[in-house]
């Protein structure tokens, strides 16, 4: 403690280096279970909405600083979006280009449509 009294710079630096970094917290938003996927695991970003054959299943939520870089974006919420198995973050993105958060998806059967007779 004696070190950061006598420096008090070293607290600026710290309190700059976690305002400016981005962090995008998750919620649940699903009541069915998640099936978790290996923390490495791929998945797409969108800004559109799949049509059909997904359903959300969380929300993210920017915390902290913001990121426009897509690849960025993507690296910070991985874990969260591997642990419940999403498949596809749909973004949201305010008008300077930065990354707000996002809906999770993840795919579900659709039924083929029926053959008419």
């Amino acid at each position: 403690m004696r070190v950061l009294a006598k420096k008090p710079w070293i607290w600026s630096c710290g309190l700059a280096i976690a305002a400016c970094s981005a962090g995008f917290p998750m919620t649940v938003t699903t009541t069915k279970p998640v099936q978790p996927k290996p923390t490495n695991c791929d998945f797409q970003i969108v800004g559109v909405a799949p049509a059909e054959g997904y359903e959300e299943i969380a929300l993210l939520s920017q915390s902290g600083g913001a990121t426009s870089d897509p690849t960025v974006f993507k690296e910070k919420v991985r874990a969260d979006v591997c642990r419940v198995g999403g498949d596809v973050v749909v973004t949201r993105i305010n008008g300077f280009g930065d990354f707000l958060g996002g809906s999770v998806l993840r795919r579900i059967s659709v039924p083929a449509p029926k053959a008419q007779q």
